[in-house]
């Protein structure tokens, strides 16, 4: 029996067909999902990139709060010292302080207690109290020496018994001494560099000013009016000569600014405090470092943070600062007392 293979043919190709049909519908399937899946890979993308930019700007915020939350931590530091100041002065009056009862609450009882008792002693030094002024053997022994001129005021008729007593005083005398400079052999004039004008002001004058300007931080109007109010107002001594006085005086203390600074370093408490002065007509501040055997004054123009970063002493110093509550020293120093 002879074998059909147009018919066999036929059947396979059917089978075929049927089979390409069905691949073609599972392709068409597959690239429905490879579509899907793209689309959701460019959004996963995208949702990233947005999260990543997210995630940054949270890491610039949080570093901004850490940093403000530092600030917050120091300033909230420095308020609680400044409460429990301000609680303690607010709780005092006169019976835990040296306030006056005056200053007492309204409704708060006077103060009556005392505990001190009479001793039914005079008022004034006791017998045997060292005094600290001279006694009458030790003017009688500086008038002996020569320290003190001596002159005589009587009271009464002279010839009788009399008693003596002592007033020591001050004398101020305005006085002109001419300087005559001979010309050396050749018939010139040297010159020292003290007399090089014509009129100039000795050292008992130059070393007033100078105290007065860094011992006393008296302003140079201030100085010129009163050592020319103590000549008699004969001197007309000027601010500009003052200037140069102090700035002098500033130049030769210079070598030893060193030796204080590196005394006060090493100290363990410096107490620090600034007095307003006027430079040019503008308000500025002389600024002292002390212990009790060194004092370093500093000018500067003001009186803030910045400012002091610029001052040596404070930048350097390890130990404790005592001052009056400014808030801006509590940046130096390892400790403070009010």
């Amino acid at each position: 029996m002879g074998v059909n293979y147009t018919k066999s043919v036929y059947n396979q190709l059917v089978e075929v067909m049927e089979r390409l049909d069905s691949m073609e519908t599972e392709h068409r399937k597959d690239r429905r999902e490879i579509t899907s899946l793209t689309c959701e890979a460019k959004s996963l993308r995208k949702e990233n990139t947005r999260l990543r930019q997210e995630v940054s700007g949270l890491q610039e915020k949080t570093a901004a709060l850490e940093e403000e939350n530092h600030r917050l931590e120091k300033e909230n530091l420095l308020l609680r010292d400044d409460n429990e100041r301000m609680k303690r002065s607010l709780g005092n009056d006169s019976s835990n302080s040296s306030l006056p009862p005056s200053k007492d609450a309204p409704g708060k009882a006077p103060n009556t207690y005392n505990s001190r008792k009479s001793s039914g002693k005079k008022k004034g030094g006791q017998p045997g109290h060292p005094g600290r002024g001279l006694s009458k053997a030790e003017v009688e022994k500086k008038i002996r020496e020569g320290v003190f001129r001596h002159s005589l005021k009587e009271i009464g008729t002279p010839g009788r018994p009399y008693i003596t007593r002592y007033r020591l005083d001050l004398e101020v005398r305005t006085t002109a001494t001419e300087i005559r400079i001979y010309a050396d052999e050749n018939g010139k004039f040297q010159v020292p560099d003290e007399y090089r004008a014509e009129v100039s002001y000795g050292p008992a004058v130059r070393a007033m000013a100078a105290f007065l300007c860094s011992e006393g931080v008296v302003a140079n109007d201030r100085i010129c009016e009163f050592i020319n109010s103590v000549s008699g107002d004969v001197l007309c001594l000027s601010e500009g000569s003052v200037y140069g006085f102090c700035q002098k005086f500033g130049e030769s203390c210079a070598h030893i600014c060193g030796k204080i600074e590196e005394s006060l370093l090493n100290a363990h408490e410096i107490c620090t405090d600034a007095t307003t002065v006027k430079t040019d007509g503008k308000q500025t501040y002389i600024r002292n470092f002390s212990t009790e055997k060194n004092v370093l004054y500093i000018g500067s123009e003001k009186k803030d943070l910045e400012t002091l970063m610029g001052i040596r002493v404070l930048k350097q110093y390890a130990g404790v600062l005592t001052h009056d509550h400014e808030t801006s020293l509590y940046h130096f120093g390892t400790g403070h007392s009010e």
